[in-house]
């Protein structure tokens, strides 16, 4: 069997590799919203290490009221970088989800549309979810079980059927592998961009927008999210 250690995109496994959840929550208490805000985190600090895709932070002023007024925004720019080989599933998904934009817009991709892109690559642009982060990270997971055999789903039964508890195994010897991968990326982070101020707004930026797509595919029924007026009015900011 050959060995795959450039699956950034694994880096939940690395993390917890006793990645055990039930229908309602992880049996470790973490967040499957910071799970998948960690994911994608260090799944696009890897491609921009790489130059596989590079960000360009443009700060600008809308100006109202005949220019009596002028407010400063800021967007953030995605575009292609280096063409390479890469390995990870899941970076290649995000590279695959800014060449179609690219191509369907003939013009910039902002960074909120190349990462609502990959919702809806992964779960669908209309589709409504009780959990929308728990159904994006595990379809993310069940895709790498499905290319690697070192990866199994396995589901808890008892003498009256299933259990509705679910584990994520992976042979143990790709744990350390994966596990220094991931050191490597954030020590990184946290040296070459430490204070970097660019970079922390990416990164705050990001959760704005996880937290955006989860909102508009909540449903605890038939769609939106209670929080905010059934979630149709929480509309993104353009400077996005």
């Amino acid at each position: 069997m050959n060995f795959h250690c450039d699956d950034i995109g694994l880096y939940t496994f690395t993390k917890y590799h006793d990645f055990e959840y039930n229908h309602v929550s992880l049996t470790n208490k973490v967040s499957w919203e910071e799970l998948l805000y960690e994911t994608l985190d260090v799944t696009l600090l890897t491609l921009l290490s790489k130059r596989e895709i590079i960000v360009e932070v443009v700060n600008y002023n809308e100006i109202f009221w005949s220019g009596f007024y002028k407010h400063k925004k800021r967007k953030f720019l995605v575009k292609k970088g280096v063409d390479i080989k890469e390995a990870d599933f899941f970076s290649k998904l995000i590279l695959n989800a800014l060449t179609k934009l690219l191509k369907r817009t003939q013009e910039e991709v902002l960074f909120h549309e190349l990462i609502t892109e990959i919702f809806n690559d992964i779960i669908g642009q209309y589709e409504r979810y009780l959990k929308p982060d728990k159904n994006m990270l595990l379809q993310i997971l069940n895709l790498y079980t499905k290319k690697y055999e070192w990866l199994r789903f396995k589901e808890d039964f008892n003498m009256f059927g299933p259990l509705s508890k679910y584990k994520i195994e992976i042979e143990t010897i790709y744990i350390p592998k994966l596990k220094m991968q991931f050191d490597d990326v954030r020590t990184f982070r946290n040296t070459s961009l430490k204070g970097n101020v660019p970079y922390a707004q990416l990164r705050r930026r990001l959760r704005d927008v996880i937290a955006f797509n989860k909102t508009i595919r909540y449903s605890l029924y038939s769609g939106g999210d209670t929080r905010y007026n059934n979630g149709f009015n929480f509309v993104i900011p353009t400077n996005y």
